[in-house]
C-alpha cells in the first residue's frame, strides 16, 4: 500500500541517491526505478494514458496522461511530478549537470493545481502530487496580496478549502492563453508542507526542496 508516510520515506531515499536530476524525465525515471526497488510485486507505467469505461466501451481521455502508474494488487496510485528548477550547475561523481531556468511560476503554479484536479477527477481512490525544485519562491509566500495568482499559490503551510481557484484577473495575459484559461475546481481540502530534499555544493541554488500532496477521493 502507498501511503504519505510510505511516499515520504521513499523520496528521503531517492534524495540520498540522486541529490539533483537533469531533467523531470530523469526524475521520473529514478523514482519509479526506486519504488519498483521497494514493491517488487509492482507494475509501474511512465506515462499511462487515462481511459474511461462506460456500456463496455473504452474511451480515451484526449492528451490526459499520468506520469507515473504504480500498481499494487487491486490498487492503483497515479504520481504526478513536477521539476521546475532555476539555473544551476554542478558536477557529482563526475557527472555534469546543467540545469535549466523554469520561469512563468505563476503557469507552474496553476499546473500543480490541474495534477491535483486530474487525480480527484480520473476516477483513482489516492494518488500524489510531487513538486521539486531549487527556486524558493515556490515555497515562500511573498509580500504581495494582490497578485494575479494568488488562488493557485503553492507556499508552505497554505490551506485550501473545497471550491474553484481562479485568476485574480480572468483577462490577463496569462489567463488568456488556452491552456490556463478554465478555472480549476477542486473537490478536497489540502494543507502545503514543503520538505527538504538535498543541498548540493553548499549554494542557495543548490537548495532543493519539495511538495508532496496526497489526493484522496
Amino acid at each position: 500500500m502507498l501511503t504519505q508516510k510510505k511516499m515520504v520515506e521513499i523520496v528521503l531515499e531517492l534524495a540520498n541517491d540522486r541529490p539533483i536530476f537533469h531533467s523531470e524525465d530523469d526524475f521520473k525515471f529514478a523514482l519509479a526505478w526506486l519504488i519498483k526497488k521497494k514493491f517488487p510485486q509492482s507494475d509501474i507505467r511512465l506515462e499511462y494514458p487515462v481511459r474511461s469505461v462506460a456500456n463496455n466501451k473504452v474511451k480515451f481521455l484526449g492528451d490526459k496522461y499520468i506520469d507515473l502508474l504504480v500498481t499494487l494488487g487491486e490498487s492503483q496510485f497515479p504520481i504526478e511530478l513536477k521539476y521546475k528548477t532555476r539555473t544551476f550547475s554542478s558536477i557529482i561523481n563526475g557527472e555534469i549537470y546543467q540545469l535549466k531556468n523554469h520561469a512563468a511560476e505563476n503557469e507552474n503554479r496553476y499546473r500543480f493545481w490541474r495534477d491535483v484536479w486530474r487525480i480527484e477527477n480520473f476516477g483513482f481512490n489516492r494518488g500524489f502530487i510531487i513538486f521539486l525544485t531549487n527556486n524558493p519562491r515556490y515555497s515562500k509566500e511573498g509580500d504581495r496580496k494582490d497578485c494575479d495568482d494568488k488562488a493557485f499559490r503553492i507556499h508552505d503551510n497554505r490551506v485550501t478549502k473545497r471550491g474553484t481557484i481562479r485568476w485574480r484577473d480572468p483577462n490577463s495575459k496569462t489567463a488568456s492563453k488556452n491552456e490556463f484559461v478554465s478555472p480549476i475546481k477542486l473537490t478536497g481540502g489540502y494543507t502545503l508542507h514543503w520538505r527538504d530534499f538535498s543541498e548540493v555544493n553548499e549554494c542557495p541554488k543548490g537548495k532543493f526542496e519539495y511538495l508532496l500532496v496526497e489526493v484522496n477521493k
